[in-house]
C-alpha cells in the first residue's frame, strides 16, 4: 500500500462516473466487448486513480462480472452438481448441508470402486448414486432404494450423460419389499409371459426418457417389465447377503433402515450413514455396539474453510459454512462367528489334554527304560482309572433309581 494514499475520501454514490446508465446501455447494444466497456467505465472514473492498488484490482474484478459475461461449458460431474446444488438449491441435497468435501469423504469412507455391489438410500436427487456411479465406470451393481412403489430417478443421473452401460448398472428396489424378503421366493415374481420376455427386459432395462418432454424437465421412467426384472435382481443380490457396501442419505430416520439393510453387507464391508443431526447417528451407534455388528465405529463432522488466495492478501473467507453434516462408519462383522472361535477353542483344548494324557500312558508303558518311578507312576494311574469307573457306575445306578422312583 502506498504511503499516505487510502479510500478514506471517497463516497459511495455514482457521481464519481461520468458515463450516464443510457449511456452505458447503449454501449452493451452496440455490441461492445465487456474488457472495453470497462475500461471507458475506468477512463470516466474521476475516484479510479486516487483508489489503492488492492481497490482498482477489486473495482475492476466487480465491473467484469458485471458487463463481461462468460460461459463455461464443463462436462458434468458429482463434485460440480453437489457444489451447484449447495449454493443455488441447498434444498435439493438434505436441507443444504451435504458440501462437496462430505461427499467425497463419504465415497472413500464406503470404499466404492468398479466391481463393488453397493446399496444405496438416498433423498439427494439421485446425487449419491451419480457420484457412485461415476467412480464404478459402468462396472459392478448398484441397488438404489426408494419410497413408493414407482422407482424415480433423480435430476442428477439425468443431467450427467451416462452411458447405457453406466445406466444398467442401477437396479431400483422399493423399501417396502425388504421387510417381506426372506420369506418371498423370487421365482414366483415372474409369470410365464414374463420368462419368455424377460431376455428381451434384461436388454432394454436401462432408463428410457419420455419423448414429450424437453431436455430441460427430462423424466426417466419404467415400464413394468423393467420394474419386474430390477425387483428380481435386486432381491438375488440381497437374498446373496454379500454387498460389498451400504450408503444411507435419507431424509427418513436412518436406525430402522440400518437396521433392515446391515444384514445384507458381507462381512469386513464398511457402511456410512450420514445426516445432518448427530442425535439420530448416536442411536445408531449405540445399536451397533450393542448388539456387536461392527467395529472401527466412527461418528465424525467434516468441516470446510475456503481461503482467498491472492498477491499479500490471503485469508479466510468471512462467509463459509457452519457445518457439512455429520458421518457414521464402520465395518460390519459376523457376531456369530466369536462364540463360535470360543467354542471350538475350548473343544480344541480338550482334545489336546485328553491326547497328552494317552501320549503319556502309552509312552510310560512301552518305555524300555522305565524306573521303579516310572512303574509307580503307572500303578498310580491305573488306580485312578479305577476310581472314575467306579464313581461313573455309581452315578448312573442313581440315575436308574430316580428314574424307577418317578
Amino acid at each position: 500500500v502506498i504511503e499516505g494514499v487510502d479510500n478514506s475520501t471517497l463516497a459511495d454514490d455514482p457521481s464519481s462516473q461520468k458515463l450516464s446508465r443510457n449511456e452505458i446501455e447503449d454501449y452493451k447494444k452496440s455490441g461492445l466487448a465487456g474488457m472495453d466497456l470497462v475500461e471507458k467505465l475506468v477512463e470516466n472514473s474521476s475516484t479510479f486513480d486516487t483508489k489503492t492498488e488492492f481497490s482498482r484490482v477489486k473495482y475492476i474484478k466487480k465491473k467484469l462480472k458485471k458487463y463481461s459475461n462468460r460461459v463455461v461449458i464443463r462436462w458434468p460431474t458429482a463434485r460440480i452438481i453437489c457444489r451447484n446444488y449447495w449454493n443455488l438449491a441447498p434444498n435439493k441435497i438434505w436441507y443444504g448441508h451435504l458440501r462437496y468435501d462430505t461427499l467425497a469423504q463419504l465415497l472413500t469412507m464406503a470404499d466404492v470402486k468398479a466391481k463393488s455391489k453397493i446399496a444405496i438410500v438416498e433423498s439427494c436427487q439421485g446425487l449419491i448414486t451419480t457420484a457412485v456411479m461415476e467412480r464404478m465406470g459402468g462396472l459392478g451393481v448398484i441397488i438404489n432404494f426408494h419410497a413408493g412403489d414407482v422407482p424415480t430417478v433423480g435430476y442428477s443421473v439425468t443431467n450427467c450423460n451416462f452411458s447405457k452401460a453406466q445406466l444398467d448398472t442401477v437396479l431400483y428396489l422399493s423399501l417396502r419389499e425388504i421387510y417381506n424378503l426372506e420369506s418371498e421366493n423370487t421365482t414366483d415374481l415372474l409369470t410365464d409371459q414374463d420368462l419368455e420376455q424377460k431376455g428381451e427386459t434384461a436388454k432394454s432395462v436401462s432408463a428410457s426418457p419420455q419423448d414429450d418432454c424437453d431436455d430441460s424437465s427430462k423424466q426417466y421412467s419404467f415400464d413394468k417389465n423393467q420394474r419386474i426384472h430390477m425387483k428380481v435382481e435386486a432381491k438375488k443380490y440381497l437374498l446373496a447377503q454379500n454387498l460389498d457396501g451400504l450408503i444411507i442419505v435419507s431424509k427418513f430416520d436412518p436406525l430402522p433402515v440400518l437396521k433392515s439393510l446391515i444384514k445384507y453387507i458381507a462381512p469386513s464391508r464398511p457402511f456410512i450413514v450420514y445426516c445432518f443431526l448427530k442425535e439420530p447417528l448416536a442411536e445408531c451407534y449405540a445399536y451397533l455396539q450393542q448388539h456387536q455388528l461392527a467395529i472401527n465405529i466412527q461418528l465424525t463432522e467434516t468441516w470446510l474453510r475456503e481461503y482467498q488466495v491472492l498477491s499479500n492478501r490471503t485469508h479466510p473467507l468471512t462467509m463459509m459454512s457452519g457445518s457439512g453434516g455429520y458421518l457414521l462408519s464402520g465395518i460390519k462383522i459376523d457376531a456369530s462367528c466369536g462364540d463360535k472361535d470360543v467354542k471350538n477353542d475350548e473343544s480344541r483344548k480338550d482334545n489336546e489334554s485328553i491326547n497328552n494324557e494317552r501320549m503319556t500312558d502309552v509312552n510310560l508303558a512301552h518305555d524300555p527304560s522305565a524306573s521303579n518311578d516310572n512303574f509307580v507312576d503307572e500303578q498310580a494311574l491305573s488306580k485312578k482309572r479305577e476310581l472314575v469307573k467306579e464313581d461313573r457306575t455309581e452315578t448312573e445306578i442313581k440315575k436308574r433309581k430316580g428314574n424307577d422312583d418317578n
